[in-house]
């Protein structure tokens, strides 16, 4: 799917509306991920600015070319220099400009000194509105999840006696390049044996043994979308206990994903999916909250978590990714990306068994 112009012009169209009603004159934000998708220009030293009317990009003299040679179809993108910018912020009739997390303190400094300028905090405005994909985002996160899920099924086929986990996520991430990708989301998980009981292990040299537990934590990233997906491995002749906890898991993933459709309560959705690890004794084994939203980055709002005041809406992406760790023994997740259909959801990631 190509991405025409009037993708941008209707999520600048949806910022304004956003702005409007918090009656904001202009927005500005420095953060990669918000220019990418507000403008589709992607460089992590320049910064965006967002009125009623216009749209200025201000970028490093070193990018000036770069930046007017990429958006040249896009005349409503005005581009400056960094020091331009500050001068047209400052003389511009701006009486309320909203910003976001993530504001350097410099940055903030420079806009605080604008006379007759009054900042606004206004967390969450634009990640509010990269939570709902449109159908090229979706397009693209589902090559990502397919790319992701050849992955896995090829990262099984190298599991034998012998290879290291780091070996093992090194030739996941040439396979991601190989087959279009232009590199991991994250770095790489792959937790062996007792290091599975580290949800966020980092890999080692240590070798992965005959029958044993692998927990495999991948994800690629193609033209600016991510994807997200974990699966435990079981492998030779393993002990009924851990059949066991992985039934567990299994099923709260289950429960979760026949939970979700637009409506439901984030803080819910989470809830559920820990209720059934909870009345199998292991409440106190799933570390981490539930999932997360998924897209341009790989952790992204809307967040799965018990505090969570979102509610899912149709068109959200999203990981859910329910584990039980016991200390110093194994741990195990299972991890999908899906979207949030109409009235349900549907999995991206669904080879779920090898």
């Amino acid at each position: 799917m190509i991405l025409r112009n009037a993708y941008f012009d209707e999520r600048i169209k949806q910022m304004r509306r956003s702005m409007k009603a918090r009656g904001l004159d202009g927005y500005f934000t420095s953060s990669e991920q918000n220019i990418f998708y507000l403008t589709g220009y992607k460089d992590d030293n320049s910064m965006l600015l967002i009125t009623r009317k216009n749209i200025l990009l201000g970028v490093s003299g070193m990018n000036l070319s770069l930046a007017k040679k990429f958006l040249a179809g896009r005349s409503a993108v005005k581009i400056e220099l960094l020091n331009s910018f500050y001068k047209f912020v400052s003389t511009s009739d701006l009486k309320k400009l909203g910003y976001g997390a993530g504001l350097v303190l410099e940055k903030y400094r420079y806009l605080k000194k604008i006379k007759g300028l009054h900042l606004v905090y206004n967390p969450g405005l634009i990640e509010e509105l990269r939570s709902i994909k449109d159908d090229y985002e979706i397009s693209q996160i589902r090559i990502s999840c397919d790319i992701s899920k050849r992955a896995a099924k090829f990262a099984f086929s190298l599991l034998k006696n012998g290879i290291t986990e780091k070996q093992l996520t090194d030739e996941i991430e040439l396979f991601f390049r190989r087959n279009g990708a232009l590199k991991s989301a994250f770095d790489l998980i792959a937790a062996s044996g007792k290091n599975s009981a580290y949800p966020h292990h980092q890999v080692s040299e240590r070798k992965i043994g005959a029958n044993e537990i692998v927990v495999l934590d991948i994800g690629c990233m193609y033209r600016g979308y991510c994807s997200d997906l974990t699966r435990t491995f079981l492998l030779g002749k393993i002990k009924k206990y851990y059949k066991t906890i992985y039934n567990i898991v299994s099923e709260a993933r289950s429960v979760a994903l026949r939970t979700i459709k637009p409506g439901v309560a984030a803080r819910d959705l989470d809830a559920v999916a820990r209720g059934v690890i909870k009345a199998a004794g292991y409440e106190k084994y799933f570390l981490h909250s539930l999932g997360h939203g998924v897209g341009t980055e790989v952790h992204e709002y809307p967040y799965l978590s018990p505090k969570s005041s979102a509610s899912l809406k149709q068109g959200m992406v999203l990981a859910v990714e329910p584990g039980i760790y016991l200390p110093d023994k194994f741990g195990m997740r299972i991890e999908d990306t899906v979207i949030v259909t109409e009235k349900g959801c549907e999995v991206l990631t669904d080879d779920f068994n090898f």
